[in-house]
């Protein structure tokens, strides 16, 4: 495998060739340099650009084993012939202003689904809030909910203390995205969320909730053709309730002189 082909199937790197690694202080810093005929206007992509300046940029990327391990280049600013702005190239490996290349923001976010903010910064050897901020900014695609894309949703209620007392949430089960939020948790709680799904035309082919009637009254009255499946939890619930109780009536039923035996 080339160097070239090494760097992008590893570091998701192109558009630059490797000048040289340095190997010290315990790391591993890969030294880039810029495919020169490769410059783009960031604003119109255009080939017609002058060089304006450049900046020096080391950022984290994934390690090499214990290593931590970073790509460092000069940051080209050009200034375009066709729109006549200027600005830094666009770099495809790094995101605008992060400290990390993007290999590195999944690496983390795939850690993050197993541990800790803390634990995914400790084992990476970098600071807590680097790894708060790379969840931070992935939570926020969660923002724009596109009601007419959604299929499958789960509809439950939250207990938020006296005060507030209930919420109602309706989760995509194909994003794990909360897409919508009502008071309350009767069936006028998800009010607001039929009209949205009404306004967008969107296709609801199932739904998973518990066994409320309130909820299944209103699921039948608004997407009476999506098929309605009952959380396994509160069904399981509800078998060990009724075994209990017939196991406590049975246990009452008997004569005191055998009940120590039973």
């Amino acid at each position: 495998m080339s160097t070239t082909s090494l760097m992008f199937q590893a570091f998701g790197v192109s558009g630059f060739q490797l000048k040289n690694t340095d190997y010290s202080n315990g790391e591993i810093t890969f030294n880039l340099s810029q495919d020169k005929h490769n410059l783009r206007c960031s604003v119109c992509h255009s080939s017609k650009v002058k060089r304006k300046g450049k900046r020096y940029r080391k950022l984290r990327s994934v390690p090499i084993g214990n290593k931590p391990t970073f790509i460092a280049f000069h940051h080209q600013r050009v200034e375009c012939e066709e729109c006549n702005h200027t600005r830094y190239v666009n770099v495809n490996f790094v995101e605008k202003e992060k400290r990390h290349t993007r290999k590195f923001k999944n690496y983390a976010l795939t850690l993050l689904r197993f541990s800790t903010v803390k634990h995914v910064a400790d084992h990476l050897g970098v600071g807590w809030d680097m790894i708060k901020d790379i969840d931070k900014t992935d939570l926020k695609r969660f923002e724009k909910v596109v009601f007419k894309d959604i299929k499958q949703i789960a509809v439950d209620e939250i207990y938020l203390g006296k005060k507030r007392k209930y919420i109602t949430i309706v989760l995509n089960i194909e994003t794990g995205a909360i897409v919508y939020v009502g008071e309350g948790k009767g069936a006028d709680s998800l009010d607001k969320f039929w009209t949205k799904i009404k306004r967008s035309k969107a296709t609801i082919e199932a739904v998973a909730s518990d066994m409320s009637s309130a909820y299944a009254k209103a699921i039948s009255d608004n997407i009476p053709d999506a098929v309605h499946v009952t959380d396994h939890f509160h069904v399981i619930k509800l078998f060990n309730e009724k075994l209990t109780k017939l196991r406590r009536d049975l246990y009452n039923e008997v004569e005191d002189v055998i009940k120590k035996k039973l």
